[in-house]
């Protein structure tokens, strides 16, 4: 690296002569003959990314300037150009240094620098190619010529050309007997009986072969065998990988490989195939609902500890590398360093797949057989699950139970006062060393910081310990929206202390936390703050897993996995398509910077990579 710097710094010469606006035959000249050479030679070491020597080709103001030690182009003169002689491999350090460029991409730079060196006036923004135009692999399939050479195929003719090229002939023509083993191998993965290589060796029909090539392509092992490629493709698997401790089994994963082996049966367009597998359920599919199982394709890969991030990535890289031959999960924390891919595109097409969901009820893809077996199994299977689910309700009750008591809303009452300012690490500390629950104190924390109904309790805990006989009256009197049951405790009671004040609002709410909305308003205020959706004593069923005894949840997740697990095996359970559907709102989606979600940039359109679209 060094060497290399202290060769471009040598190729410092004289400054970049001034010239006038370049013509349009000028620039047309660069975009078609001197962009592709320095995009694909020479701005992965003097881009915007990486300056060696302080040398950048990719902007006008960066070859102007030129290396550390001053310009490299003399506009005019391509023989005083240090770029042109190290271009033309003079000197002890020749460019690139791993490679010659060739005849071609020489003359352009030289005929280029000739004319004035002629670049378009950006500003500080990168030269970026048009690689729909310059790259072989975004270019229109086009039907080439055949040879004229004798082959018995179109494609052997190009085959025969090279090889007479290279004075080399075909191999000879394969004998029966290996002919009728390799389509045999070839298109069903297994060999041919002696009989049926008999009746083969004895067919003397010209289109023998071909008759053997269809009735192979009609059996239903060929689908097997070729549809296992596109299995691997999909990155097929009966399970979720590592998934914490739910069940990793996909009880459906089987209905998209039997869609993908009758594709290949039925020999389905692969027009078709591919829009089936990204949005079968925008189709109209009319009463047969089979094709839904082809959006497996996006469904059934790995679930990464149930990170929808990486999930997400998973399904970029599939659709990005599975169907369209680019590495768009390379762009995930910066631009691609060889495709065309930003990371604005691979963040746009996170938008299109955070716009979408895993329904819990899958869709139905066959009608259900109502025999006296698949009535058992749906009763047996409704029973495992009502009993799964009643565990999980009887066991959050139980453990969310002892928060409702008067005793223990007192404790986190007190525990919010002596808290108060604390960061959260500090107060979480706090409460551990007092054997309170650190998520339920950081609940109450909350709820009294900004719930109305603790505006008495925010002005009782604000009175000196010493002045609280004389001043709590007055202090509640104070508070801005004191609810009347609350107030009406208060003054019936006549705390004298803290610690009594706290006990008279726990019964009051620990009264809510048992109750029920009525017509009253202000209690319903009450109710709605202890065990309303998100309240104090009725935290989202993930937060109360967390407060769960690790041997209860053992017990509670047998229970679901048992059931999940007769659900996957049982050959009663009707066949279901592993689907996405649309979000109500669309995610609108931003860049995460360096690929990090905390670290946002800027908004982005959901869609295609720019370079398949041309916009």
């Amino acid at each position: 690296m060094r060497r290399l710097a202290a060769f471009l710094v040598a190729l410092a010469g004289p400054a970049l002569s001034a010239a006038e606006k370049p013509t349009a035959a000028q620039l047309d000249f660069f975009e078609n003959k001197v962009r592709p050479v320095l995009v694909a030679e020479c701005v992965r070491c003097h881009g915007a990314k990486k300056q060696e020597a302080g040398l950048r080709l990719d902007t006008a103001a960066g070859l102007k300037k030129g290396t550390d030690a001053g310009p490299a182009v003399v506009a005019g003169e391509p023989d005083k150009s240090s770029l042109v002689a190290a271009v033309r491999r003079k000197g002890e350090y020749p460019m690139p240094p791993d490679k010659e460029l060739t005849k071609e991409q020489v003359e352009a730079l030289v005929q280029w620098v000739k004319a004035g060196a002629a670049f378009p006036d950006g500003g500080a923004k990168p030269v970026a190619p048009d690689v729909a135009k310059t790259h072989w692999a975004f270019q229109p399939v086009r039907d080439p010529v055949s040879p004229s050479v004798n082959a018995r195929t179109p494609l052997d003719k190009f085959v025969a050309q090279k090889l007479q090229e290279k004075g080399l002939t075909l191999s000879p023509q394969a004998d029966k007997r290996t002919l009728i083993r390799r389509a045999y191998f070839d298109l069903i993965g297994l060999p041919p009986t002696a009989e049926e290589i008999e009746a083969f060796e004895a067919d003397a029909s010209a289109d023998a072969f071909a008759k053997l090539v269809d009735r192979l392509l009609a059996m239903p092992q060929y689908g097997e065998r070729w549809g296992r490629h596109w299995l691997d493709v999909a990155r097929y698997a009966d399970t979720k990988g590592y998934v914490f401790t739910e069940d990793r089994n996909y009880p459906y994963a089987y209905t998209y490989r039997d869609y993908v082996i009758r594709a290949f049966n039925d020999d389905k367009p692969y027009s078709r195939f591919v829009v089936e597998q990204l949005a079968a359920d925008k189709l109209d599919l009319g009463a047969d609902k089979t094709p839904l199982a082809a959006m497996g394709f996006l469904t059934v890969g790995r679930r990464f500890s149930n990170n929808i991030h990486d999930i997400i990535d998973d399904r970029i890289d599939l659709v990005g590398r599975g169907l369209m031959g680019l590495s768009i999960g390379c762009a995930r924390c910066h631009d691609h360093k060889f495709d065309p891919i930003p990371t604005a595109d691979y963040y746009s097409l996170y938008g299109v797949f955070n716009s979408s969901n895993e329904p819990k009820e899958l869709p139905l893809i066959a009608e259900e057989e109502r025999t006296p077996e698949s009535l058992a199994f749906e009763v047996k299977l409704k029973k495992m699950e009502q009993d799964a689910a009643d565990f999980q309700a009887k066991m959050y009750a139980d453990i969310l139970e002892p928060f409702k008591q008067p005793g223990s809303i007192a404790d986190m009452l007190l525990a919010t006062k002596e808290t108060k300012g604390f960061p959260s690490d500090k107060a979480d500390k706090w409460a551990v060393e007092r054997k309170l629950d650190p998520r339920m104190l950081d609940r109450w924390r909350t709820a009294v910081a900004s719930n109305a109904v603790f505006s008495p309790w925010l002005a009782l805990a604000a009175v000196p310990e010493k002045e609280f006989t004389a001043k709590a009256t007055d202090a509640v009197a104070s508070a801005k929206t004191a609810n009347p049951h609350i107030l009406t405790a208060l003054k019936d009671s006549k705390p004298q202390t803290i610690g009594e004040a706290a006990a008279v609002y726990a019964e009051v709410l620990a009264s809510a936390a048992h109750g029920k909305p009525s017509a009253d308003a202000d209690w319903n205020a009450l109710v709605t703050a202890m065990i309303g959706e998100g309240g104090i004593t009725n935290p989202l069923p993930a937060d109360t897993d967390k407060l769960t005894p690790i041997a209860t949840k053992k017990i509670f997740r047998k229970l679901r996995n048992d059931a999940a697990v007769a659900r996957a095996k049982s050959p009663f359970a009707p066949p279901r398509a592993m689907v996405m559907n649309d979000n109500a709102k669309p995610n609108e989606p931003v860049v995460f910077l360096r690929g990090n979600p905390g670290n946002r940039g800027p908004q982005i359109p959901r869609r295609m990579p720019v370079v398949t679209v041309g916009t």
